[in-house]
């Protein structure tokens, strides 16, 4: 893997990180009547989104270290499916909190 390609995939995984502090942010800054609520469902997201990143980033060392494997590239797609699927029950969870006012 050349040194371009294993700073692409760090990126990419840092840009994970950085979404789930500028969700924080968004929702820390907002003053609608939902925003205390809206913040306790980012905070979760943020918290098992930084459990499944954090298997991502452990994939990523495995391949500097050993290259790819069959069985590495299986976690990865678990842990980028339970990461889309963490950002998914979230958005749904606000839409639906809006939908109740």
């Amino acid at each position: 893997m050349s040194t371009l390609e294993k700073e692409k995939i760090y990126n990419e995984i840092i840009e994970y990180y950085q979404f789930a502090e500028r969700l924080l942010c968004a929702v820390g800054e907002a003053s609608d009547i939902n925003s205390s609520q809206q913040f306790e469902i980012i905070e979760n997201l943020v918290e098992n989104l930084e459990s499944s990143v954090e298997k991502l980033s452990l994939c990523y060392i495995e391949i500097i270290k050993d290259g790819y494997s069959s069985e590495l590239i299986q976690k990865i797609r678990e842990s980028l499916n339970q990461i889309s699927g963490l950002i998914e029950n979230c958005r749904t969870r606000i839409l639906m909190l809006y939908k109740q006012d």
